[in-house]
């Protein structure tokens, strides 16, 4: 027992991040945490979830992972700062930024609330980019990992399934939380339901533990993606895989849905899209960031009313509500609301825009669903091209010839569907 023991303790020191890294992606659906104030969420009369302010088990995880990747590189520190200086120039002028954007934000700074608003602003910034460092380190982490760990890994992430498909079953079966006590304390709302209607049909979505069906579809497309990565026995990657994708159909995320297809193709045809050249692969980001950008203004272009499609018609009219505020508020367009501030914004001048901010018996008090219009929304101009930079900074420290083409195009191919209808912002 003793010299288990010490075996353990040599495997938990010399294997720590990848541990940690592991665990991390392994709690990227459970949103445990505490709400440490609403003061900010309630506007005009309505709970904004995405302004309350909540310490997660994920960014503690995060913060661990992170502290622990600098402290097993420490003795490299200095060289970092000066190898990788332009990424973080870039990232400090656009953290001063960021805390000076709501300030200049005329909408805002009139409102009682304000200071409690900057506070939300900022703190969530501040968990965003530790958790977006954290899931990006934890990923290279489990791609560079020996194939010794793989089944490890997998069963891990086997194990943060379960629990997803536990709580997914029972939320199918009262068609509404399970646990709401225990829900709640993870950020969702006790009486939250999300139905989705096809035709004239309506049916319940699954959502595990996160706030939102959608959300959790996003995961499970990820952990689809290391699922298939992992060098463990086929009956056992084709198990998990369809356990994945029976909980996506739960979710009926209908880009999680074609996401899924996408990934599970690109997998299978693995041999031939490796075979692309690192040339063709930088060719894919132009015509993937023009086309997320694009659809925000094809989408408020189109006269008709999706009547059969009402996620789709509801995008449109959030896409032509924030079109109109950027194009009435010239200056928002350089400086942006601040990060997570846009649905105040849109609030506040909802009766200035030709557009009804009502459709159907609900108030679209929601942020823009497409990842370009968001950052041009939250950002401006100014901070969109400053983020840019470190996107384009932290390409750079990416070796990317390491990583399996496929891979790489599925991870493109999220960021397509979900940076196109979607925000994921936090909650």
């Amino acid at each position: 027992m003793h010299q288990q023991l010490l075996q353990l303790n040599k495997a938990l020191r010399q294997h720590y991040v990848l541990i940690l890294s592991v665990a991390y992606i392994a709690t990227l659906p459970l949103y445990i945490g505490e709400i440490l104030t609403t003061d900010a969420a309630y506007i005009f009369g309505k709970y904004i979830n995405y302004l309350h302010i909540r310490v997660t088990l994920r960014f503690l995880l995060g913060t661990i992972l992170l502290g622990a990747i600098l402290w097993q590189n420490k003795a490299f520190l200095k060289e970092w700062a000066k190898k990788y200086r332009f990424f973080i120039t870039s990232g400090i002028l656009f953290l001063l930024y960021a805390s000076i954007i709501p300030f200049v934000n005329g909408a805002l700074t009139t409102m009682s609330n304000f200071s409690a608003l900057y506070t939300a602003s900022i703190s969530n910034l501040f968990f965003t980019i530790v958790n977006l460092i954290a899931v990006v380190c934890a990923t290279i982490q489990v791609l560079q990992s020996a194939q010794r760990y793989h089944g490890k890994i997998a069963g891990t992430l086997a194990t943060s399934l379960a629990l997803q498909g536990l709580f997914a079953v029972n939320q199918f079966l009262a068609k509404g939380p399970w646990l709401p006590n225990v829900h709640t304390w993870t950020g969702q709302p006790a009486v939250f339901t999300s139905n989705a209607f096809w035709g004239i049909t309506e049916y319940f979505r699954i959502y595990g533990t996160t706030p939102h069906p959608n959300i959790l579809a996003t995961i499970l497309c990820f952990f689809l993606v290391i699922i298939f990565f992992l060098a463990i026995p086929k009956t056992y990657k084709v198990a998990i895989a369809a356990g994945i994708i029976l909980l996506i159909l739960g979710t009926l995320s209908r880009v999680g849905i074609a996401a899924s297809i996408c990934v599970t193709a690109l997998y299978l045809t693995r041999h031939w899209t490796d075979k692309l050249t690192v040339k063709y692969l930088k060719l894919a980001v132009p015509l993937i960031v023009s086309s997320i950008y694009l659809l925000p203004l094809l989408l408020s272009h189109i006269p008709i009313a999706f009547s059969a499609l009402p996620f789709l018609e509801s995008r449109r009219i959030i896409a032509t509500l924030y079109n109109e505020l950027l194009t009435n508020t010239p200056l928002l367009f350089a400086h942006g609301t601040g990060f997570v501030l846009s649905i105040p914004t849109l609030l506040a001048t909802s009766k200035e825009l030709p557009t009804s901010i009502i459709w159907g018996n609900q108030i679209l008090a929601e942020p823009p669903h497409n990842i370009a219009q968001l950052l041009l929304v939250e950002f401006g101009i100014i901070g969109t091209g400053l983020i840019s930079l470190i996107v384009y900074a932290s390409a750079a420290l990416v070796e990317i010839r390491k990583i399996p083409k496929w891979i790489i195009l599925s991870l493109f191919l999220l960021l397509l569907l979900w940076g196109s209808f979607d925000h994921l912002l936090v909650y």
